[in-house]
């Protein structure tokens, strides 16, 4: 069997969980194409199996790039089966059941939504900058997760992470209002005069949001808040509100095809 998994990554974690499940699926003679959101646009199903959805999670919800993206999967009539999975700070959100709700209404047979809870890398704004010891153990609990993931759904079983009617409805209502803010939050990451102007910020914008300009990486309104250019920088020079961030991702965002 083949399927194909896309999947939209800022930093890193939603594509170190597609190349786990891409490395595990093989062991169960499961072949994985791992298609990039932002290259592909468009979702074609043509020719496999089974669809993989992967997704980060923006105060409970999936980005918009995801959600523009899923309302191009192909309706179909023959209940392809499909994993939906998040990678987010917390143990659980809103984006897996949101998804999986849009995909089953296109005619897929969603047999495994998993909540998988990777580093924080949005600690400078809300919640607690991860200890390597945190990481770690984060990292570990991942890779169980999607172990059991693959297992199961290699044997034709569900798995399913429950989500209330209350969490979806909140988690809307917070996610939509984070969308609203982003904006004014992305008018805080600037660059520093350490800048050496690599490109490499320029080239991996998801929404080619930032420019050259007086000799510094400029970063212009059309944000999403991916966090890559905060991630990636080999100089550490793109600050918020004035202020370095530790790098927590520098490992993590290797998985990345960076350009």
């Amino acid at each position: 069997m083949k399927g194909v998994l896309y999947y939209f990554s800022g930093t890193g974690n939603t594509k170190w969980a597609a190349d786990k499940l891409k490395e595990i699926f093989e062991r169960y003679d499961l072949q994985l194409d791992l298609k990039s959101i932002e290259e592909e646009k468009r979702a074609d199903t043509r020719g496999y199996s089974f669809l993989v959805i992967g997704t980060p999670v923006y105060a409970e919800i999936e980005p918009k790039i995801v959600e523009d993206f899923i309302s191009t999967v192909p309706v179909t009539e023959t209940q392809t089966r499909c994993i939906v999975y998040s990678t987010q700070g917390a143990a659980k959100c809103s984006a897996v059941r949101r998804i999986s709700t849009e995909l089953a209404k296109r005619g897929y047979d969603v047999a495994v939504e998993a909540m998988i809870e990777m580093p924080n890398n949005f600690y400078f704004y809300f919640g607690k900058e991860p200890s390597d010891k945190k990481m770690r153990r984060v990292m570990i609990g991942a890779e169980r997760k999607l172990r059991k993931l693959a297992r199961d759904f290699s044997r034709d079983r569900e798995q399913k992470q429950r989500t209330s009617a209350l969490r979806l409805s909140v988690g809307a209502f917070a996610g939509k209002t984070f969308r609203k803010s982003i904006p004014k939050i992305s008018q805080n990451i600037t660059a520093s005069g350490d800048c050496i102007k690599c490109g490499l910020c320029l080239r991996n914008c998801p929404k080619g949001n930032i420019t050259f300009e007086g000799g510094l990486a400029i970063i212009h309104s059309n944000c999403i808040l991916c966090l890559r250019c905060i991630h990636l920088c080999p100089e550490n020079a793109i600050l918020y509100k004035g202020r370095r961030i530790n790098q927590t991702q520098k490992d993590i965002i290797k998985h990345l095809e960076l350009k």
